[in-house]
């Protein structure tokens, strides 16, 4: 064999495994990025989930301790407690994406606001026989949950 069809036969092996490699990279850097992608997406929807739990139990312990009264109107939920609680006037609302919590000594209005849940499409309050449900709605699924009120 001549010494230039041996260099033109390790060229066309050296050629041929570079071109498998980038092969191999290729499909490898494609899953990678799916798999990434799905785990992002999966992490996104839990972290909206826990602030919606979070705002589940913020709204419980609240109901449940010391309440006078509860009403619902233009999609507001206002919670009055009773003397003995130091922030009475309770307002729950939806503002752009964000749930928010308002919280006043004196009045429903001109109190402090913190953001429960942020990522919200739509909320809803109702009453159905003395439970409160709230509905929250996100990109992609949605929380009901009901609240027995008792006075």
């Amino acid at each position: 064999m001549k010494s230039s069809s041996r260099k033109g036969f390790i060229l066309q092996e050296i050629l041929c495994c570079i071109i498998i490699m980038a092969l191999v990279l290729g499909i490898s850097l494609r899953a990678f990025t799916g798999v990434l992608r799905t785990y992002l997406e999966a992490r996104a929807q839990l972290k909206t989930m826990d602030y919606a739990y979070m705002a589940f139990e913020r709204i419980k312990e609240d109901l449940h301790s010391n309440t006078d009264s509860l009403a619902i109107s233009g999609g507001v939920l206002y919670i009055l407690k009773d003397d003995s609680v130091n922030g009475r006037y309770i307002k729950m609302f939806q503002s752009a994406d964000k749930l928010r919590y308002a919280v006043g000594s004196t009045t429903y209005v001109d109190t402090p606001v913190q953001n429960i849940c942020v990522g919200l499409k739509s909320s809803s309050f109702r009453m159905e026989n003395g439970i409160l449900m709230i509905r929250l709605v996100f990109d992609g699924f949605e929380l009901e949950r009901g609240f027995q009120v008792e006075y």
